[in-house]
């Protein structure tokens, strides 16, 4: 993208926590931040779909459990993923947790209108299925 064309597209980022004092909401908030102050960037332009967000800082946010990396199916998926053999209900639960997450990122995508996505922790199982069912480009 052009410098004109990128100062006017809409950005959108995808983690797990936004605007809590993690290593990556940190980042999130410096792209945010240089892009407005170097491309002149509106606020406006900026939409975010994530677990947990912490404050007021940013307007367009879309906030699901089913982004956190630390909700209670990925609780349960990592107590007991090495199980022998793993409990019957783990597979469906699992399943339905992406089926959740995926729901929110296709409604982030469709009401957002982003041309660019910043994706964080993209090995999340829901986005990376999202990747493939949007066709957006791997890692």
């Amino acid at each position: 993208m052009t410098k004109p064309v990128l100062a006017s597209a809409r950005i959108g980022t995808i983690h797990t926590l936004l605007c809590y004092n993690d290593g990556v909401s940190i980042v999130i908030n410096q792209i945010v931040n240089s892009l407005q102050t170097y491309l002149d960037m509106p606020p406006e332009n900026f939409a975010f779909a994530c677990g947990k967000y912490n404050g007021d800082l940013y307007n367009q946010v879309w906030i699901d459990d089913s982004l956190w990396h630390k909700d209670d199916t990925v609780a349960y998926a990592l107590t007991n993923y090495s199980t022998d053999p793993p409990p019957r209900d783990l597979e469906r639960r699992i399943k339905a947790r992406v089926a959740d997450a995926e729901k929110i990122l296709a409604q982030f995508f469709d009401e957002s209108g982003v041309d660019l996505i910043i994706a964080h922790n993209t090995s999340h199982p829901a986005k990376r299925r999202c990747r493939k069912l949007y066709q957006l480009p791997p890692n």
